[in-house]
């Protein structure tokens, strides 16, 4: 089987979304490396390329997670703060790179 050739960033943050997928779907613990780089066409060499373990996948799915829950809970605040708007332009900005990158229609 011949993977996609993706930038290296791409190819962690693919990995990485499916792995979000899987640990929901199916648990952290039924999810297996195997399924994560096979649901992306590569292989366990890509997947090692990128990461050590399961548990760092993890850790940086919990790191996006956390990164995120930040952002909301900065638009929490009172509208036309400096504090929320710079959490709604960050958010677009992210929006704005995944929709370019063609990752959203």
């Amino acid at each position: 089987m011949s993977g996609t050739v993706k930038k290296p960033d791409e190819r962690k943050d693919e990995l990485l979304d499916i792995a979000e997928k899987l640990f929901m779907e199916k648990g952290y613990e039924n999810t297996y490396v195997k399924d994560i780089y096979t649901k992306a066409n590569g292989s366990f060499g890509m997947f090692c390329h990128h990461f050590k373990s399961k548990d760092e996948v993890l850790e940086e799915v919990r790191n996006t997670i956390r990164f995120f829950k930040d952002l909301f809970d900065k638009l929490q605040v009172p509208a036309f703060t400096d504090e929320a708007f710079g959490a709604v332009e960050e958010l677009f900005s992210i929006i704005r790179t995944k929709r370019e990158a063609g990752e959203y229609a």
